[in-house]
């Protein structure tokens, strides 16, 4: 699943690339949990949702290639938001 590893280096890129080395750390150490709740719902992700969710991905790095780190906390939180609907959590 080439669209799992992708999504789980964008967003450990993220992380690691954030002055904050706790987020880095927290987010290494349950990495491979993380690949396996993101491998859950994927398979069954309706095609339309990958592509939105690419766009998401895309409006993320946008923002953070422009230093706006509200834009990017705005879009990463509406990411997350979308992806949780779609493996059926409410957030």
């Amino acid at each position: 699943m080439a669209h799992v590893a992708a999504d789980l280096a964008l967003h450990h890129g993220i992380a690691d690339a954030c002055p904050n080395r706790v987020l880095a750390s927290v987010y290494g150490n349950p990495k491979r949990l993380l690949s396996e709740t993101q491998r859950q719902p994927i398979p069954n992700t309706d095609p339309r949702r990958m592509r939105q969710s690419i766009g998401e991905h895309r409006a993320i790095m946008a923002a953070l290639a422009r230093h706006d780190a509200l834009a990017a906390c705005r879009h990463m939180q509406d990411h997350i938001r979308k992806t949780a609907r779609c493996a059926g959590h409410a957030v």
